[in-house]
């Protein structure tokens, strides 16, 4: 295991209690990140996702 990740997952660890990180953007192409729980449920209706 590469010496940042381990680092990473130590540090994450102290902070939090847990050792994984999930890593997901939530955007249509062209539009900022999704930051809100509004934009989400929005953005969801908009692309007719299932």
């Amino acid at each position: 295991m590469p010496i940042l990740e381990t680092a990473t997952n130590f540090e994450l660890e102290k902070r939090t209690g847990s050792r994984m990180l999930a890593n997901a953007s939530f955007n249509v192409r062209g539009e900022p990140i999704i930051c809100s729980p509004e934009t989400v449920y929005l953005t969801f209706v908009k692309t007719g996702m299932d």
